[in-house]
C-alpha cells in the first residue's frame, strides 16, 4: 500500500532515523539534522521511502543527490541503506576536518550504513585527496577510507579497465 506524504514529514522522519546512526563522516555529522528535498516523496508500509525528481539529501558534510533516492529502514525504524540513481548520482563527505571532500559519481550509488560502505556502480568515479579512481564499480570503506575499484572484462570491444591518478605524497 502506497500513500503520499509531504516533504516536511519525510524530513522529520529522516532526522529521527538517521540521527540514530553511528557511522557518518565527521563525528559531528550524525548530530546534525537531515535535510531532504525532492519533487515528490512516497512512503510505503514496509519502511521504504522513495524520493524522486532532483533529490538532494544532506546531513552535515554528507550530500547525496540523484533523480531517484530510495531509503530502506529496518523494523526498528533505523535507516540501513540508501540507494541513489542518477545520470550521474552523486555522493560526497568530509571524512575528517583536515581532509578534502571525498566525491563519488556513478549511475547508481549504494550507501550501506551499518557496513560503513559506499558502492559506486556503472561509470564509477571517486576523488579522494587529489587522487582519482575510475572503473565499472568502486567500493569505498568509510571507516578505513580505502578504495577498491573494478573494471569490466565483459565490455564489448575490449575491457573497461580501472584507471587511477595518484598524487605524490607531500613531504613536510
Amino acid at each position: 500500500m502506497k500513500y503520499r506524504i509531504n516533504l516536511l514529514t519525510i524530513g522529520l522522519l529522516l532526522v529521527n532515523l538517521l540521527g540514530q546512526q553511528s557511522a557518518w563522516a565527521l563525528p559531528a555529522d550524525r548530530e546534525k539534522p537531515i535535510h531532504a528535498k525532492s519533487d515528490s516523496a512516497n512512503a510505503e508500509k514496509d519502511g521504504i521511502r522513495i524520493l524522486t525528481g532532483n533529490v538532494v539529501i544532506t546531513q552535515g558534510t554528507i550530500k547525496i543527490t540523484g533523480h531517484k533516492v530510495t531509503i530502506y529502514t529496518d523494523k526498528q525504524g533505523n535507516i540501513n541503506k540508501v540507494i541513489a540513481l542518477g545520470s550521474p548520482a552523486h555522493y560526497e563527505e568530509k571524512p575528517e576536518p583536515n581532509k578534502e571532500l571525498i566525491r563519488a559519481y556513478g549511475k547508481k550509488i549504494n550507501y550501506m550504513i551499518p557496513q560503513e560502505r559506499v558502492e559506486i556502480i556503472v561509470n564509477a568515479k571517486l576523488f579522494q585527496e587529489g587522487n582519482k579512481f575510475t572503473g565499472k564499480r568502486i567500493d569505498y570503506n568509510m571507516k578505513t577510507q580505502t578504495v577498491n575499484a573494478k573494471g569490466d572484462s565483459s565490455k564489448a570491444g575490449g575491457k573497461q579497465r580501472v584507471e587511477m591518478i595518484l598524487q605524490p605524497t607531500k613531504t613536510k
